[in-house]
């Protein structure tokens, strides 16, 4: 989702910006909310952030990874991903912090205060990090499978994660 966000933003801006409509506007703004989100997420995992117990670490591998994992095999991914967090953060608080402040609920900082996000950069930045994670920790088999899908029905949707992520780069889905 982190992925398919940046990858649409830039049209669905073009197309806000063009057109003016609310429908626009919304696609817009979900869009930036959706990838801010998933954004916050992967720096969490990344960072270990874990303020609940279920909440997934990189730290944690025993339970996303299939095989055992050392600290070495990730502890660079880990310096990466704590190095964009304060990048695109603010003065006194991270970009998870930031993150947190303008969309987690309702706050005064949404409010009043404009906040800009150079998606862009971020995705520049962060992509590197998953490709790495993606290529050293999901097994072979998965590498080129094709994701599994939720079925869709009528009366209920999903938000459960899938468990086969594609490898392809995002310069490779963009151009499909």
């Amino acid at each position: 989702m982190f992925r398919h966000c940046a990858r649409t933003l830039a049209h669905k801006k073009a197309r806000f910006q063009e057109t003016a409509t609310k429908e626009d506007a919304a696609e817009y703004y979900l869009d930036l909310e959706g990838f801010l989100l998933h954004l916050r997420n992967l720096v969490a995992f990344l960072t270990n952030r874990r303020p609940e117990s279920t909440d997934l670490g990189i730290n944690r591998p025993k339970d996303w990874a299939e095989r055992s994992v050392e600290q070495r095999e990730y502890s660079d991914l880990l310096k990466s991903a704590k190095a964009i967090d304060r990048k695109y953060g603010a003065e006194d608080s991270t970009c998870y912090d930031q993150i947190s402040k303008f969309l987690q609920h309702c706050t005064t900082h949404r409010h009043e205060q404009d906040r800009d996000w150079d998606v862009e950069q971020i995705f520049a930045d962060l992509d590197p990090v998953l490709q790495a994670f993606e290529k050293r920790f999901m097994p072979k088999s998965a590498q080129s499978a094709a994701p599994a899908l939720p079925i869709l029905r009528t009366a209920n949707n999903s938000t459960a994660s899938m468990r086969v992520l594609p490898t392809t780069t995002f310069t490779d889905r963009f151009q499909r």
